[in-house]
């Protein structure tokens, strides 16, 4: 837990918002048992540690959901780029005929192209995307299942 704590000095910013919260978290990081001026602050200290009850995991938590939310949104944009790199090399390959339109691997790079679009638009509340790259999603998976009975 010391590491997490120290690595938050770091993002001590974040908490500032909470008032006194980022005091602790200094005087936490400090190794101090209480922040100067502090001494009848309604956030109590634990009397067996000597450290912030409430103010430390409220600000981890914080921290912690701060960096969830960067880490999903990265891997959103990562995946709507998958799509449309999937979608545009599908195109190029069966506008230069490399492939027929009813192969597998045709097939399969709209599929998850535009499944990747669909997660990235959805993500971004960005709905217009999200339905042409459903319908594409539909289309496409119609066709596998044609190309694989068929096969």
């Amino acid at each position: 837990m010391e590491s997490s704590i120290l690595a938050a000095h770091g993002e001590v910013a974040l908490c500032k918002e909470y008032g006194e919260v980022a005091e602790w978290l200094k005087a936490l990081v400090l190794k101090t048992s209480r922040p100067k001026g502090l001494a009848s602050s309604n956030l109590a200290l634990s009397a067996s540690k000597s450290r912030p009850v409430f103010p430390v995991g409220f600000c981890l938590n914080r921290i912690g959901m701060r960096y969830y939310d960067r880490m999903k949104e990265r891997l959103t944009e990562l995946l709507g780029w998958y799509g449309v790199v999937a979608i545009v090399v599908a195109y190029i390959l069966i506008s230069f005929g490399a492939v027929a339109s009813n192969s597998f691997a045709y097939q399969l790079l709209n599929l998850t192209g535009a499944v990747g679009i669909v997660v990235d638009a959805l993500s971004d509340k960005n709905y217009q995307p999200a339905i042409l790259n459903t319908i594409w999603f539909v289309v496409a998976a119609i066709a596998i299942i044609r190309v694989v009975v068929g096969a």
